[in-house]
């Protein structure tokens, strides 16, 4: 007992779902100050579950829903694109060209929200309330790629979800060709 580190696990119930921030040897003691605690403040890596990853985007007062998001709300995100290839090139919708909206991803947990600054009357910059630039999103890889590609390309929407309300609705696009079935939605 003389050679456990004072600052060693003593149970296994110290470490389990926690995760270390350094590598940790076979047969070493495993000290608390190298595992990260849920409750100390550690970088956002920490709070992303295994195989999942973190993408922010960005915000206005509509897409951002007003600056009523907070962390562990869920959205849906709504994406639209014109029906021509997708291209480098911005341009807008043209003759012959259609708008479609898509409900892109359902579900998506807000893992943080970007901070809103202002600049106070002595030239301070200060936190305030108000609507963030940004919002962090908890995603798959897959997913990622998907937002990504709908930021380079469309326009978004994020919709608010009921905290219990967790299906996935089945849903088609929405555009200039089933304009007129929008009583049906």
């Amino acid at each position: 007992e003389e050679a456990i580190h004072k600052d060693a696990a003593k149970t296994t119930a110290d470490l389990v779902g926690f995760t270390t921030k350094v590598e940790i040897l076979a047969d070493e003691q495993i000290l608390i100050t190298k595992i990260a605690k849920s409750d100390e403040k550690t970088g956002l890596s920490y709070k992303i579950p295994e195989n999942m990853r973190a993408i922010v985007v960005p915000t206005t007062e509509v897409s951002g829903l007003a600056g009523y998001l907070a962390k562990g709300d869920k959205i849906d995100l709504l994406a639209t694109y014109t029906n021509r290839p997708i291209t480098g090139a911005v341009t807008i919708a043209g003759e012959g060209e259609r708008l479609e909206t898509f409900t892109q991803l359902q579900n998506l947990e807000v893992l943080e929200i970007g901070i809103v600054e202002t600049i106070d009357e002595t030239g301070k910059v200060v936190k305030a309330q108000g609507v963030p630039t940004s919002v962090t999103l908890l995603v798959t890889p897959q997913q990622a790629e998907v937002i990504s590609l709908m930021l380079s390309n469309g326009t978004f929407q994020m919709t608010l979800r009921n905290p219990v309300d967790g299906i996935k609705v089945p849903l088609d696009h929405y555009g200039s060709d089933n304009f007129d079935d929008w009583r049906n939605r």
